[in-house]
């Protein structure tokens, strides 16, 4: 689920075999959420050194991260990385994730990894994209893309073979964030109408205002108030796009507590790049 924080995001998807092999290009974004239970993932980024942070710890170079079946997941580029960053994912259905692959966490886990074996797996990758684009009709081929699966699992699972070093907070420091999130979340979502202070948040979850804001700033890469922006203009959004009783910018501004429509005027167009008048006479056509 991405809360972009500029310009717009590209993503391409290739099927192989029931091998998921995702490309995305995007500029600093938040994204957060969880596996499914049905899959398990290994991102990296395609270039070092990838500014990335994953349930508040920042890829060193040369590491992957892998998504357990059902694992849940906060991660952000930050708003100084910039220009986009391209990252990949390998998704493998759970019955075919090899044995070798450290899949026994409820968390995303950040894994420091051999540089020339995530060399060739990127070359790899590389070449199966360059493939899709200029030769679509190729992997149409059961046998071939059969072939390419199997070579994205086996360069995925050389990553792991012998001895992994694991670059991730303790499950209790991970629990322990999630929860608080999990409050904020849900404080926030009671009061949408409403403006949100770090202090009452924090009063709310008993908790020193430091303490929610290093949460949020380690996490989620955002301020508590730039997090709550971010959703009341994901929200807004959502309201001009998909709301048929919402047919007057107005209306959305006041849903969010906006009682000033210039100003949500321009910050709505400072998020998305245009004003809610043209979201919403896009979904009117």
């Amino acid at each position: 689920m991405p809360t972009q924080h500029s310009a717009v995001s590209r993503f391409g998807m290739v099927f192989l075999d029931g091998i998921r092999l995702l490309v995305a290009d995007l500029p600093p974004s938040l994204f957060e959420g969880a596996a499914s239970s049905a899959w398990a993932s290994v991102w990296f980024g395609m270039e070092e050194p990838h500014h990335s942070v994953v349930n508040g710890c920042p890829l060193p170079d040369t590491s992957v991260v892998v998504g357990p079946p059902g694992a849940r997941c906060q991660a952000f580029w930050p708003q100084q990385a910039a220009p986009a960053q391209l990252a990949v994912a390998i998704s493998v259905p759970a019955a075919r994730v090899p044995r070798s692959w450290p899949v026994d966490s409820a968390w995303f886990t950040v894994h420091r990894v051999d540089a020339d074996v995530l060399r060739r797996l990127r070359c790899l990758v590389r070449a199966i994209l360059r493939r899709a684009a200029e030769h679509p009709e190729t992997l149409e081929d059961q046998v071939t893309a059969a072939a390419l699966a199997s070579a994205l699992i086996d360069g995925a699972n050389a990553l792991f073979v012998g001895a992994r070093d694991v670059v991730f907070p303790s499950v209790v420091f991970t629990r322990r964030y999630f929860d608080v999130l999990d409050q904020i979340d849900r404080f926030i979502a009671d009061r949408m109408d409403r403006p949100v202070r770090l202090e009452e948040v924090a009063e709310a979850l008993r908790l020193a205002p430091r303490t929610v804001h290093n949460i949020m700033t380690m996490m989620r890469g955002l301020t508590l108030q730039a997090y709550v922006k971010a959703i009341k203009m994901r929200s807004a959004r959502r309201h001009l796009l998909r709301n048929e009783t919402c047919d007057l910018v107005k209306q959305a501004a006041l849903a969010l507590g906006y009682t000033h429509l210039g100003r949500f005027a321009q910050e709505y167009t400072k998020f998305f790049g245009e004003p809610p008048s043209a979201t919403l006479a896009r979904r009117s056509r």
